[in-house]
């Protein structure tokens, strides 16, 4: 599956708008740096129809390293980000065929 990286995107949106490049890299950096200022100060972050950046608690569990799988490590609560999508990208996801992401469950039948 292709990906698509923030030049890409900053590329796109000079060819629809017309303004220089550098500029929307400037607008690009400084959006997501709002972002993650917001979401560093505990807040959510919401776009209508895109989707909404949420903070939520990974609450503490106790984990296992492969290598000493006796030895057992406490994993604290921690604070993760979790992406919900707006309806709009969710429609747009669930209409893209599944064959275009390059899976294919026949292969459990060879």
């Amino acid at each position: 599956m292709p990906r698509t990286i923030r030049k890409d995107l900053i590329i796109e949106v000079c060819d629809k708008t017309g303004i220089k490049q550098q500029d929307v890299a400037c607008v690009v950096d400084a959006f997501l740096e709002s972002v993650m200022t917001h979401l560093g100060q505990g807040d959510d972050v919401a776009l209508r129809e895109f989707g909404t950046f949420e903070l939520r608690v990974s609450r503490r569990k106790i984990g296992r390293n492969p290598k000493q799988p006796e030895i057992t490590i406490h994993i604290p609560d921690k604070h993760v980000v979790r992406f919900k999508p707006g309806s709009k990208l969710e429609q747009l996801a669930a209409a893209v065929p599944v064959v275009a992401l390059g899976l294919n469950h026949n292969h459990a039948h060879a």
